[in-house]
C-alpha cells in the first residue's frame, strides 16, 4: 500500500507546486475498506496511518501530526 501511494504522494506534491498552492501536508483517502491518512515528515518521507473506516480518524490525524517531528528528527 505504502509503494502505491508513494507515487500518488509525489504527484499531488508536483501538482501542489505547479499551482503554486504550498507543499503537502496530509493526504487522506477513503476507501470501502481502509481509510489511509498519510503526512509528510520530509519532503522525501511521510508517515502513513492505515485503519478501518469506522476508525477515529481525528485522532489518527493527531498522532501522526505530534508523532512527525520526532521521525523527522531521527532520520
Amino acid at each position: 500500500v505504502a509503494m502505491e501511494f508513494s507515487f500518488i504522494l509525489g504527484q499531488v506534491r508536483k501538482a501542489g507546486e505547479s499551482l503554486s498552492v504550498g507543499g503537502l501536508e496530509e493526504l487522506t483517502v477513503k476507501a470501502q475498506r481502509l481509510m489511509l491518512v498519510c503526512r509528510m515528515i520530509s519532503p522525501q518521507y511521510f508517515v502513513a496511518v492505515v485503519m478501518a473506516p469506522e476508525g477515529n480518524f481525528g485522532k489518527a490525524r493527531y498522532l501522526a501530526r505530534l508523532a512527525s517531528p520526532a521521525l523527522n528528527a531521527a532520520l
